[in-house]
């Protein structure tokens, strides 16, 4: 996987959770990004 891939797919995967409409729905930003980086680096098994 290329590094622009792999940016362009995190990107993706965080663009619903930080968009402002969204931002009432999420629970604490600090456990969501930390939950989003350990499913992108480790995969849904190792979160």
């Amino acid at each position: 996987m290329t590094p622009s891939l792999a940016t362009w797919l995190l990107l993706g995967m965080m663009y619903p959770f930080f968009y402002a409409a969204h931002a009432g729905e999420m629970t604490s930003f600090d456990e969501t990004t930390a939950l989003m980086l350990a499913i992108f680096f480790d995969g849904a098994g190792g979160a």
